[in-house]
């Protein structure tokens, strides 16, 4: 084993075991909907994660992604990287900044079930504040391109 794959599975296996203390230290927590504006016009129902927990959580385990998608949301700009470690099914994800600007785009990402070997995804954006993350190929069905603004906002009523 090479030095940086050593690494690599070292990292791993910490970002692993930091979601897992995560989901077992937090309280249950409701389901929270947001609604994502896109520049095209149309709208997104999606549940938004905005706890350690339900951010660790994601849509792994999941056999069926529930409304349009899953928003991740960090209350201070970082690298937030993702990885698709017991996913079920493919997704694109859309790393945005903190006024809604899309950083870059990750096309088609496949699920991973060995979490030695997931990738890591989103590492080189910094200044992220939300991942969008859509069912395979929904950013190309949206035309949605870095630079793009989306809005996230609450549901009328404050509907959870």
């Amino acid at each position: 084993m090479t030095q940086r794959t050593l690494f690599h599975a070292l990292g791993v296996f910490i970002i692993f075991t930091c979601a897992l203390v995560a989901l077992m230290a937090w309280p249950e927590e409701r389901t929270r909907l947001r609604l994502v504006h896109l520049p095209s016009g149309d709208q997104l129902l999606v549940t938004e994660a905005d706890s350690p927990m339900t951010r660790a959580k994601g849509l792994s385990g999941i056999d069926v992604m529930t409304g349009d998608g899953m928003l991740l949301a960090w209350r201070d700009p970082d690298v937030h990287p993702i990885w698709m470690h017991d996913m079920q099914f493919p997704i694109d994800a859309i790393w945005c900044d903190h006024t809604g600007m899309i950083l870059g785009i990750h096309r088609n990402l496949t699920p991973c079930s060995n979490p030695l070997v997931c990738p890591l995804y989103g590492q080189e954006y910094p200044y992220t504040s939300y991942v969008l993350e859509l069912p395979a190929h929904g950013a190309a069905q949206y035309e949605l391109r870095p630079g793009d603004r989306l809005l996230f906002s609450d549901l009328p009523g404050g509907a959870r």
